[in-house]
């Protein structure tokens, strides 16, 4: 089975479902190295799809806080990812 680019390139959808896997895993260990309560943020939002002030409640901080953990978080993986930093992907791959 191929899967036609637009730029006229046919890749495998083997290749692209384990470039997937390949990203998924090293956004999972990225995310892993996260502080606890930025983790717990990112994980609830996305994860479990919960609004902000559902996880406030849940987690017994303000709404607010939620909102600079979740910011915050995403800006250090934003970063991670940036510089290559892949949080030691070997012990994933």
């Amino acid at each position: 089975m191929e899967l036609t680019v637009s730029t006229n390139t046919s890749v495998s959808v083997l290749e692209v479902s384990y470039r997937h896997s390949e990203a998924h895993d090293i956004l999972s260990v990225c995310i892993d190295s996260l502080p606890s309560k930025q983790r717990t943020t990112i994980l609830l939002h996305y994860m479990d799809e919960m609004q902000e002030k559902d996880i406030a409640d849940l987690v017994g901080v303000s709404e607010r806080h939620v909102q600079r953990l979740h910011a915050a978080a995403l800006s250090r993986l934003r970063e991670m990812l940036r510089r290559g930093n892949i949080c030691s992907v070997a012990q994933v791959l």
